[in-house]
């Protein structure tokens, strides 16, 4: 049996209740895997604890009473996206939270001769990309497109309307264009995510009579099939919250859901200074900044990061005042990690994505510049009071560095987090107090690491 839910990119409604304000919708959001009591300590921070909220591996539910989706400004910022089994509640939120002009036509319709699933597929451009098994065992992702307008019956023969009556002038019976996108996970399946697509596609098309688009489509349908659940949906954003607040990229740019994630574990007071000493495009000062009331500085040693990370500070604040909301304001500065010309215990919380050592640095580098870098960051940190939280995937070396400075560093936290197929590790480390770090001569031991005298 499967399971109808939500994810952060998908919406279909579940709702409960009698009255039209005392309807529930079962809200949903994605977030790396790893992170998920993270995102579910922000959702009851922000919502209230009687959303109850549960996780998932990789998602977070709770539930908004319908009256809360014009006005709860935390719904903008986790994305806003619902998810429910019956399509028009499903459209009905959808309209609600896009504030689109027009009423999406829910009217089911006798279509004379059903189409065939072979004659939709054959008709349907259906891309079908199976996802590299090293990192999402048995995953498929899929997309369908190109519009059968031959199989579109016309309006006239649209007669039943599910809709409550409106009051507005938006038509009733627009059909949107829409496509179906998709992602299956499982070795036990009996189909495949091409059939799963067109199966999805056939009901649309055959019951609410919608042409499909590949491009440029006014609705994105969602089916996400792990194991024994599948999630269905409608996509309410255009594009995914990972990539707000950043127009310049890098090689190597930190997702801002990433950072906001990691800035929430090192728990920032109002007041505190917080460094990125290793920011590249800035994703993590920016999102500080944003979010908490706390004086934001980063810097890094290259010269076209800086460079990045200002660009993108000028395009938050171009957005700010767009929006009527004052700038923000952020130090970046170009400087050495291993030599931060910053005073001694001036900074209550570090928060840095070091290099992994593969697009950029390599795994031998690390090792001086993780030693270095740890020494350092101790050195700036508010003794007994400071935090440093640090993302790295070369989880070998961070091991045997935190081990050399143990006495300046307290390992709170280790979390392990899928970023993109790569299993990294998120370090909450507690600066101690009363000790002095100091800078070890590095000794290679001739198996490509570094050990500390």
């Amino acid at each position: 049996m499967l399971a109808l839910r939500l994810h952060l990119l998908a919406a279909v409604c579940n709702f409960s209740g009698g009255m039209e304000g005392d309807k529930k919708f079962l809200f949903g959001a994605t977030v790396a895997t790893g992170f998920e009591r993270t995102a579910l300590d922000e959702c009851t921070e922000k919502l209230g604890h009687e959303i109850n909220a549960a996780v998932d591996r990789g998602r977070v539910f709770f539930e908004i009473h319908r009256n809360q989706l014009r006005k709860d400004e935390a719904l903008q910022e986790l994305c806003r996206h619902l998810s429910h089994s019956d399509w028009v509640h499903a459209v009905d939120a959808w309209t609600l939270v896009r504030g689109v002009d027009f009423i999406p036509s829910l009217l089911e319709h006798t279509v004379p001769s059903p189409t065939p699933t072979e004659r939709l597929l054959d008709n349907l451009s259906i891309a079908d990309t199976e996802t590299n098994r090293s990192q999402k065992p048995s995953g498929e992702d899929f997309v369908t497109g190109n519009s059968p307008s031959k199989e579109t019956p016309p309006r006239s023969n649209l007669e039943t309307s599910h809709h409550q009556p409106v009051t507005d002038t938006r038509p009733r019976n627009y059909l949107p264009t829409f496509r179906v996108t998709g992602h299956r996970v499982s070795d036990s399946h009996l189909f495949s995510s091409r059939e799963a697509a067109g199966k999805l596609g056939e009901y649309l098309i055959q019951r609410y009579g919608w042409p499909v688009k590949m491009k440029e489509f006014e609705m994105e349908v969602l089916v996400n099939v792990n194991n024994n659940d599948a999630t269905i949906g409608i996509n309410l954003t255009a594009e995914s919250m990972h990539k707000r607040n950043i127009v310049h990229f890098g090689p190597t740019t930190l997702r801002s859901t990433l950072a906001h994630c990691m800035l929430r574990l090192g728990e920032p007071q109002p007041g505190d200074v917080i460094c990125d000493p290793m920011c590249g495009g800035g994703s993590i000062p920016i999102e500080a900044v944003q979010n908490w009331p706390c004086f934001v500085l980063g810097g890094d040693n290259h010269d076209i990061a800086c460079q990045h990370a200002g660009g993108n500070v000028t395009a938050v604040n171009e957005k700010r005042r767009s929006n009527g909301r004052p700038d923000v304001s952020i130090d970046v500065v170009q400087w050495d990690v291993t030599s931060l010309p910053l005073r001694s215990d001036s900074i209550d919380l570090l928060v840095s994505d070091m290099p992994f050592g593969k697009r950029m640095g390599s795994r031998l580098n690390n090792w001086e510049l993780y030693r270095r870098g740890l020494v350092e960051m101790g050195r700036v940190c508010r003794q007994g009071t400071g935090k440093a939280v640090l993302l790295t995937q070369d989880k070998k070396c961070m091991a045997k560095i935190l081990q050399k400075v143990s006495s300046v560093w307290k390992r709170q936290l280790q979390l392990t987090i899928n970023i993109g197929g790569l299993f990294a590790c998120v370090y909450v480390l507690k600066r101690r107090g009363q000790a002095k770090p100091t800078v070890a001569q590095g000794t290679h031991d001739g198996n490509g690491q570094e050990g500390m005298e």
